[in-house]
């Protein structure tokens, strides 16, 4: 058996997922750019604070984070993770639906890292949001947030296992599942489990410093509406 094992994170896991997170996506050229003049260890300490608070009001945003970890590595080495939003196990109250939309204004608060590329951020992660808002129903669906994988463990099967850990929950909910933004890079995984693309969202990078056009993706995939899962990532 492979010396790998899946378990759930835990904020003592967060300094080491932000390194895994930093590691895969910074030639990304989105999440790459938006950060690109902030010194490493701002970055990693602003992304570590945001899995915090993610983990804290856990029960109303239904963060879940997964990590694969080297089973043979006496610190438990972190290989790969995945970040959720799971749909509540019941309908919000009106008070907690109260609270759910006074702590995202909060974190839309928080001062982003000095160097921070504010522009792309701002025009980014709102038309995310605003996609967020057409696609998908937080009430019933499973969202994929963050898949990502050390560089140095990937085409291994991390990231398969990860997704089909999920999978099989919303399966189980008959839920639709979400992958709010894809890059080209990912498109193959997701396709081979089951998503499809519904939309898409094209950056003028030059309109914030970058060079060329930008396409990411907006994935949707059915209820039981598995893939062949052959992949190695």
């Amino acid at each position: 058996m492979p010396p790998f094992k899946l378990l759930p994170a835990h904020p003592p896991d967060h300094p080491q997922i932000a390194f895994i997170y930093d590691l895969a996506f910074r030639s990304d050229r989105i999440i790459g750019e938006l950060m690109r003049d902030v010194p490493p260890s701002c970055k990693q300490q602003s992304d570590v604070e945001w899995l915090d608070r993610e983990w804290e009001h856990r029960a109303l945003n239904g963060t879940r984070i997964f990590k694969i970890v080297d089973d043979e590595d006496e610190k438990g080495k972190i290989l790969a993770f995945s970040k959720w939003q799971y749909p509540p196990p019941h309908p919000l109250t009106l008070e907690q639906a109260a609270q759910k939309k006074f702590q995202k204004e909060q974190e839309r608060a928080v001062s982003l890292p000095a160097g921070t590329n504010e522009g792309l951020w701002e025009d980014y992660f709102g038309r995310v949001e605003e996609m967020n808002g057409k696609w998908m129903d937080e009430g019933r669906d499973y969202y994929l947030q963050i898949l990502a994988v050390h560089p140095t463990h990937q085409r291994q099967g991390h990231g398969s296992t990860l997704i089909r850990h999920t999978l099989s929950a919303a399966d189980a909910d008959d839920a639709k599942t979400y992958v709010g933004s894809s890059s080209a890079a990912g498109l193959g995984l997701y396709f081979k489990h089951g998503w499809r693309e519904v939309d898409m969202v094209v950056v003028e990078m030059g309109e914030f410093g970058g060079v060329g056009v930008v396409e990411e993706r907006f994935l949707l995939r059915e209820s039981g509406r598995g893939g062949d899962g052959a992949d190695a990532a």
